[in-house]
């Protein structure tokens, strides 16, 4: 381990705030409320330190909501600026009780993202479930009212005394195939457009001081995409990085390019990945192989310049083969988490939850990546290292893991480079490890 060779700062951990956790989350007592809380938050738990939170509703919330459904009321005279349907499902509740749990170990950061504006505001008045493309109507009044309706949303929940960090220009833009759950359809250019002429200006004018992150989709398209929008120097001034998922393959490669390309301007937050019972996903078909997933794409996306991860759905029920909702999607995609509900009202913990906190726990906001340099990697074994903030430990997470096969157990001999100490780490076959090394 190299210490002095420092890349990214971590930005931190988290999962997303769906409607269907807040509402599974507002039916729970208060006693097992505060459990959840403690397994997700706490230091001794997951200790997330990022949330994201859906503008409008999405494909997991019990059902299809907006703020404004008053046809061309381009002033929004009409927005409940109230945001009465996230009260009522819980979602202020479950924030705050979020913001309590972490505001003496580092705080919560918060991240918006939109999966679709009001039917009016759409092409051909399509609903908000599925989209035409483009999106929004060509009329540039349609454009203008959504970015509008984004600030006095964020407005909304500041009412509340929940302030954002980031937020996405629109959740999976380029997902052209969904017709299942709310969805806006963006190609790059339109994305740019609608940075650099309506949702930029609106927000700057209003004062938010919230960072903006573009594309929000899969890792394997995301260089032909930022290669068009970060193009864009009247779009590029509001940008501050790109927003990625994992459900078309690791890509480990594209983030070395964008890093490599972009990554002196623009960082990469992963911001949703999650398994679900279905057969995009049915290699991983086991608990256990559901739960290392997470720890490959996470150090791989580490490894490669990524400055922090997020699951989907902090909290899910329990549907069928362990998989949950509350999800209205027609294609009624049940998808697993770290923690379920069970019919009885219990927390069950996944497998996940454990693989997860390996990195979540350990690497804090604030830490710093440092180079490593492996004499024989070995076939499934990933090493990623990191100084804490306050320079006095070195976090070393390490991966002995290939789906479908059995790896042999391994032996570490760990030495920071400058120094003659050795520590040495026995890792099982299919397991992962965590070591906090003083400095």
């Amino acid at each position: 381990m190299v210490s002095d060779s420092k890349y990214q700062t971590i930005h931190g951990f988290g999962g997303s705030f769906t409607q269907a956790a807040a509402y599974l989350y507002k039916n729970l007592d208060r006693s097992t409320q505060e459990q959840f809380m403690k397994l997700v938050f706490s230091p001794e738990g997951l200790h997330y330190s990022l949330g994201r939170v859906p503008i409008n509703s999405c494909d997991f919330s019990p059902e299809t909501y907006n703020f404004d459904n008053i046809s061309d009321d381009f002033d929004l005279t009409e927005f409940d600026r109230d945001l009465k349907m996230d009260e009522e499902l819980g979602m202020f509740a479950m924030i705050h009780d979020a913001q309590s749990r972490t505001k003496d170990t580092g705080g919560l950061q918060l991240l918006a993202s939109p999966w679709s504006p009001p039917y009016w505001m759409k092409t051909d008045n399509h609903e908000m479930i599925g989209s035409e493309m483009p999106c929004l109507k060509g009329d540039q009044r349609y454009h203008r009212a959504w970015a509008e309706y984004r600030s006095l949303w964020f407005q909304g929940y500041a009412k509340q005394g929940i302030n954002f960090t980031y937020h996405t220009v629109q959740n999976e833009p380029a997902n052209y195939i969904n017709v299942w759950w709310e969805q806006c359809f963006f190609d790059a250019q339109g994305e740019a457009d609608f940075i650099a002429n309506h949702l930029g200006p609106v927000m700057a004018r209003d004062g938010h001081n919230i960072s903006l992150l573009f594309y929000d989709y899969n890792k394997g398209g995301m260089n032909d995409w930022a290669n068009v929008v970060l193009s864009n120097p009247n779009a590029t001034k509001y940008i501050s990085g790109i927003a990625l998922h994992w459900y078309d393959g690791y890509y480990f490669d594209n983030l070395r390019t964008f890093q490599e390309k972009y990554g002196s301007q623009y960082y990469q937050l992963a911001t949703e990945g999650c398994s679900c019972d279905g057969i995009l996903d049915q290699e991983y078909d086991t608990e256990w192989k559901r739960a290392m997933r997470y720890v490959e794409d996470i150090l791989g996306d580490l490894n490669a310049g990524v400055v922090g991860w997020m699951d989907w759905s902090i909290l899910l029920n329990i549907v069928e083969n362990g998989a949950g909702g509350p999800n209205h999607s027609r294609l009624k995609n049940w998808c697993y988490t770290h923690i379920h509900v069970t019919n009885s009202s219990d927390l069950l913990v996944y497998r996940s939850y454990y693989t997860f906190s390996h990195i979540s726990r350990f690497v804090v906001p604030g830490s710093r990546r440092i180079g490593i340099t492996m004499g024989s990697s070995g076939d499934g074994l990933v090493c990623s290292a990191f100084v804490t903030p306050d320079e006095s430990n070195i976090v070393l997470v390490a991966m002995n893991y290939k789906i479908n096969q059995k790896t042999p157990e391994r032996q570490l001999d760990i030495s920071l480079a400058g120094s003659s100490d050795s520590l040495y780490i026995n890792i099982p076959s299919s397991s992962v490890v965590t070591a906090m090394i003083p400095i």
